[in-house]
């Protein structure tokens, strides 16, 4: 999910309902009149949070629910010649961009830790 702030919003947020927000992607822009704003993308985590519950709610809204399953799939079919090889592609490039928000994740949590 998509946000903008006013203000350099925190990367983990208590809301006070017993869930927090975690926001990554925080970029600061120019509006056209000047003013400065915030652009991020955030997720929900309800209860304690941990790296866990963090990397498993950004990768779900990242990709969904069977993105990876597909792409396997698809992954596996290009190795046999069914699909062009391309499809091959598409899932590496998936997996290197799952450990780079994986390795956010973590540095984040070291860095405050947790």
């Amino acid at each position: 999910m998509k946000a903008q702030y006013d203000h350099n919003p925190l990367k983990v947020e208590a809301v006070g309902n017993g869930s927090s927000i975690y926001r990554w992607n925080i970029i600061e822009k120019t509006t056209p009149e000047n003013d400065k704003v915030w652009e991020c993308n955030e997720v929900t985590i309800w209860g304690e949070v941990s790296r866990q519950k963090v990397t498993e709610a950004v990768i779900l809204a990242i990709w969904g629910v069977n993105a990876e399953a597909k792409l396997i799939n698809d992954y596996n079919a290009a190795n046999e010649g069914i699909l062009d090889i391309s499809y091959k592609q598409v899932y590496i490039d998936f997996v290197t961009e799952r450990k780079s928000v994986k390795e956010e994740i973590l540095n984040y949590f070291e860095s405050e830790g947790l």
